[in-house]
């Protein structure tokens, strides 16, 4: 599965939610709407690649699969701020 990644010093075939996974549990996506959970991966996941890509929006976009200008959409929709570094947040936090 590619939201899991393989805990390397566990014994066995166990398997740990990946970072995503963990921000929208931790976000509380458990309990609450398809629409809300799906808005908060969506959150986790485009802030963690554009973190990974130090807010290069082109290689974000890129990764992503979409269209640059789509990005920035999505960005203003959810909410998340992009700082020059790259060290993204949303105001839904």
């Amino acid at each position: 599965m590619p939201f899991l990644e393989t805990n390397e010093s566990d014994t066995g075939d166990e398997r740990r939610p990946c970072f995503v996974c963990r921000r929208v549990d931790e976000a509380g996506a458990i309990g609450q709407s398809l629409k809300a959970a799906t808005r908060l991966f969506q959150i986790a996941y485009i802030e963690k690649v554009l973190t990974e890509k130090k807010g290069n929006m082109t290689e974000a976009a890129q990764r992503l699969g979409v269209h640059r200008t789509n990005l920035y959409r999505k960005l203003k929709q959810l909410g998340i701020n992009v700082p020059a570094d790259g060290d993204c947040t949303s105001d839904s936090q």
